[in-house]
């Protein structure tokens, strides 16, 4: 039996779902999209928390809010930096030219 209270749940989801205007200049809307089908995995994975699972489903859905409002020509100029979440919406696209950084083995 779950613990989790649905405003709790609830508070997590729209903490997720409250979109960080920079992502816009990270990903591109077919990355937008394959990086909210990860995350949507993850949510409903069987053993993620319910607290995960709500916060990462509002991130979906802030994902692909955006995406749609965008419209898929959206394709922002490559950034300077790529963010942990644009290094992740390039892998999650399977984007050969995502950076890797390699480090050195000890």
């Amino acid at each position: 039996m779950s613990t989790h209270r649905p405003d709790e749940l609830l508070e997590e989801f729209t903490r997720g779902f409250a979109f960080d205007e920079r992502v816009r200049e990270q990903l591109n809307y077919d990355q937008m999209r394959a990086l909210a089908d990860m995350f949507l995995g993850w949510a409903t994975h069987e053993s993620s928390d319910p607290t995960w699972s709500a916060w990462l489903t509002g991130i979906v859905e802030g994902l692909l809010a955006e995406a749609d409002n965008l419209g898929p020509d959206w394709n922002p100029p490559e950034p300077d930096k790529v963010s942990l979440i644009g290094f992740l919406g390039r892998i999650a696209n399977g984007d050969p030219t995502a950076p890797r950084k390699k480090f050195p083995r000890s």
